[in-house]
């Protein structure tokens, strides 16, 4: 189902629900869910999407400007890379030795027998993001527990992949799913995301309830979410 408001066809799933009245949410992957009375007409839940179509187009809007971006690159000496929100240059070594990744002071230094081979360099850059990666989520995901203690959530299993739509998100199982790509993010911002995935392990959909849940235990979301953004655009460069 649709609606048109403006310029924007705003498109809707419908699940009807005895004991449910209207509710309406967007989902990080900008799906609009609509739950409706059981019985109600279709012209009043078009009248109810309507009215919260503002909201809506906002809450789009929102998440896809957390979407992070494709980026090539080249993976050759001199060339920048972040981790963690600061950038480092590549330094490729030739070494018959075993390949190795070391971050030292402002270096990604990359010894490897090859030095012209750019998928070798690639994929060993890419398993140390990963393996860092798992480590430092795992340490925040304990850490942001702690904060919310008081709900008893119990400890999520932990997925790194790439994603091309999101940096993270909270599975109907409970698993949290978080972008391999988010390690080159500051730290902050991978709090905050973090944050916001445990928080649908409380409240499932990006409802009001969600969002005072969210600003009780990190007030700053906003501006941490618009540094996200900012990250996003510099990483784009």
């Amino acid at each position: 189902m649709y609606i048109d408001f403006g310029t924007h066809r705003i498109q809707f799933n419908v699940r009807f629900d005895s004991k449910e009245w209207f509710r309406v949410s967007v989902d990080s992957d900008g799906t609009v869910q609509v739950v409706a009375p059981e019985g109600k007409p279709y012209a009043a839940i078009v009248e109810r999407v309507l009215r919260k179509a503002p909201w809506i187009i906002r809450q789009k809007n929102y998440f896809e400007q957390l979407r992070p971006k494709a980026v090539i690159r080249s993976f050759v000496s001199g060339e920048t890379h972040y981790y963690l929100g600061r950038q480092y240059r590549l330094k490729i070594i030739q070494n018959a030795g075993k390949p190795q990744v070391q971050l030292k002071e402002k270096i990604f230094e990359i010894s490897l027998s090859n030095c012209s081979d750019t998928k070798k360099i690639e994929g060993l850059l890419r398993k140390w993001y990963r393996e860092q990666a798992r480590r430092y989520y795992q340490e925040q995901i304990t850490k942001a527990l702690k904060k919310i203690k008081q709900h008893e959530i119990e400890s999520p299993a932990l997925v790194v992949r790439t994603m091309q739509r999101r940096w993270g998100s909270c599975t109907k199982g409970g698993k949290i799913l978080l972008n391999l790509e988010l390690i080159k993010a500051p730290s902050d911002c991978i709090e905050y995301v973090i944050m916001h995935e445990l928080c649908h392990l409380i409240e499932r959909n990006h409802t009001e309830k969600f969002y005072r849940l969210l600003d009780s235990l990190m007030p700053n979301w906003n501006r941490i979410k618009e540094k996200l953004e900012r990250f996003r655009l510099d990483f784009q460069k």
